[in-house]
């Protein structure tokens, strides 16, 4: 069974979650925080369809993944953060139905190992998918356009 995630969280143990309604304004996501945190391996983050909308606030990301393995974020649209979604130091994982617009960065992957990114819409970013440190990643069908700088960045 899936834990129902409703406000800004840290998932902190393995296993399946899902967003239970939109979050408009950043819920409540201050300076330097994200939405949501993944500090676990073997995680699969559902949106369910919805939106996590930010604040347009500097340093702010609407999902980061950080130190694990195996995390899966699909079915979720994110706009309006500093970072729509980021990894870091993530080894092994899937992006897949991702909506990412109006954001600094789109997709941040730093010193990222093994992720494919596939059928996702990265668009209307300052930068679409930035590339730090990170190898063996595979884009796969996805639509990455009309970002204000590059679509696809590597450091």
């Amino acid at each position: 069974m899936a834990n129902q995630i409703k406000s800004q969280t840290t998932i902190t143990e393995s296993g399946t979650y899902t967003l239970a309604r939109d979050i408009q304004n950043g819920g409540g996501t201050r300076l330097s925080e994200s939405f949501i945190r993944i500090e676990a391996d073997d995680v699969v983050f559902d949106g369910n369809g919805s939106t996590i909308t930010g604040n347009g606030v500097s340093d702010t990301a609407g999902i980061v993944v950080s130190d694990a393995r195996d995390v899966t974020i699909k079915n979720v649209t994110l706009s309006r953060w500093d970072y729509g979604l980021r990894f870091e130091s993530v080894r092994g994982g899937e992006v897949r139905n991702l909506r990412v617009h109006d954001n600094g960065y789109g997709v941040s992957l730093e010193d990222t190992n093994l992720v494919v990114l596939r059928e996702n819409r990265v668009v209307q970013n300052l930068l679409g998918i930035v590339s730090d440190g990170a190898s063996r990643v595979i884009l796969w069908e996805n639509e990455v356009e009309n970002n204000g700088g590059d679509d696809v960045y590597r450091y």
